[in-house]
């Protein structure tokens, strides 16, 4: 159901809109059907009784703490059904949620140099197990590996000269 275009709070709707991609950024899909009364799921939050609607997912994801209590109460504020009660676009930024995840910049550089360590030694540890894999296939085939030709031979590429 639309409102009158003049109800409308585009700020408003663009946090609602935020809310459902945060939402979907952590479960990989949508918290409800359809905004409407209804839908069970946002039946809840309309009814202001989003703990039910956040035990529902809890219990689909078969987790009791899938979702912080700072991460629940701010999608919940940010889908509610009333928009005057959403919170607003600048008070996101002051959410407790959103403040847990900003790190000081040292950290957010050592959590990402560690991380890139590790790709580095997965990639090496690949790189062994496919060399390994490469010899048990040739000791499987027994294919004689033979040396390479250096490119400094007197005779690569000139028929004159007799090896």
């Amino acid at each position: 159901m639309l409102r009158n275009e003049k109800d409308i709070d585009p700020k408003a709707a663009d946090v609602f809109s935020l809310g459902v991609c945060l939402f979907v950024m952590c479960c990989a899909h949508t918290p409800f059907r359809e905004a409407t009364k209804t839908d069970p799921l946002y039946l809840q939050l309309i009814e202001k009784d989003p703990e039910k609607f956040w035990k529902f997912y809890e219990f689909q994801m078969r987790k009791e703490e899938t979702f912080s209590s700072d991460l629940k109460d701010l999608i919940t504020r940010m889908i509610a059904y009333d928009p005057k009660k959403r919170i607003k676009l600048e008070d996101i930024t002051t959410h407790p949620w959103y403040k847990g995840l900003c790190k000081p910049n040292h950290e957010v550089v050592n959590s990402l140099e560690n991380v890139r360590k590790q790709l580095h030694i997965k990639d090496a540890i690949e790189n062994l197990e496919k060399k390994d894999e490469e010899i048990i296939q040739i000791k499987k085939i027994g294919t004689h590996v033979l040396e390479p030709i250096e490119e400094s031979s007197p005779s690569l590429g000139n028929p004159d000269i007799d090896v």
